[in-house]
């Protein structure tokens, strides 16, 4: 299922750059038994030859969990992926319980910040000052920030004012076909 979810993905949005003429990005969640499986990398490789996505618009989510596993090999993996340009994305960052330290040497491109701290960012001073702190330290380290769950306006104006790179969430789209795809407005 994961392959297919990989080339089916890859090859929608290579189409659907070419009928737009944008180079939109995709980015794909994959499971642990993928990502472990040998011979992933050569799937890899198949699939972007296949469907002509251009390397760099493509993005690999994985979990922290998946990460720390095995860490020779996944930091193996990464970097091999990451030598072709397509990014990697640590998905639910902040909900594992691994050490901070690994980020260091994690040959990744972004965090993306699980859900549960945006819930309640307006209300909790907490959640507050982990998503501020984790924004600052990925931006010290030179990755992107990811927001995950922004559903209403005051959570998306927080992350913008304190930099965090993108935002996703029903605040912007509900998930939804290809083909209904819209670019979102970005709060002033």
């Amino acid at each position: 299922v994961g392959e297919w979810v990989l080339k089916k993905a890859c090859k929608e949005i290579k189409d659907w750059n070419t009928q737009y003429n944008k180079n939109i990005s995709v980015a794909i969640n994959l499971s642990a038994l993928q990502f472990r499986r040998s011979g992933f990398l050569e799937e890899l490789l198949v699939i972007l030859a296949e469907t002509e996505l251009p390397y760099e618009l493509l993005k690999l989510e994985v979990t922290e969990s998946m990460l720390i596993a095995d860490t020779d090999t996944s930091l193996t993996v990464l970097r091999e992926v990451r030598a072709l340009g397509v990014k990697v994305s640590v998905d639910d960052f902040g909900t594992g319980y691994s050490s901070l330290s690994y980020l260091r040497y994690l040959p990744i491109d972004e965090v993306k910040l699980d859900r549960n701290f945006i819930k309640y960012i307006i209300e909790n001073k907490k959640d507050e000052a982990i998503v501020e702190a984790i924004i600052i330290m990925a931006h010290n380290l030179d990755l992107k920030v990811v927001a995950e769950g922004v559903e209403i306006y005051q959570q998306a104006k927080w992350l913008i004012d304190h930099d965090c790179n993108y935002l996703q969430g029903f605040y912007y789209a509900k998930p939804a076909p290809l083909d209904q795809l819209k670019l979102p407005v970005v709060p002033q």
